[in-house]
């Protein structure tokens, strides 16, 4: 993954953040799910060919918790994906990345 599409994963992070932040969450809860996110996304770089955010399917999420619970972790990081997905729902942040991706030379 090069720097521009991590910059992409770093906007998606900011935004996310912002919207929790709207929506009241706690500020623990912000901090537990910006962990699980970051966690998330490093997976993703290590893991998949994934080069932005409109390539993660429902079969990578699937594999992704495949491989936190045989590491034996049982925790909110489910959660935390799920809910950034709902974000991702929720908002123009699919126009705004396919744009960010239609403008950056990858």
């Amino acid at each position: 993954m090069n720097e521009a599409q991590k910059q992409q994963f770093q906007l998606l992070t900011a935004k996310f953040e912002e919207w929790m932040k709207a929506k009241n969450f706690s500020p623990r809860t912000i901090d537990t799910y910006n962990r699980g996110v970051k966690q998330f996304i490093e997976w993703i770089e290590e893991n998949t060919e994934c080069t932005n955010i409109l390539e993660i399917t429902y079969s990578i999420v699937q594999q992704y918790q495949i491989s936190i619970y045989s590491e034996g972790v049982l925790s909110q990081k489910p959660r935390n994906v799920r809910t950034l997905f709902e974000f991702s729902q929720t908002t123009d942040f699919d126009k705004d990345i396919e744009n960010l991706v239609t403008s950056i030379d990858v």
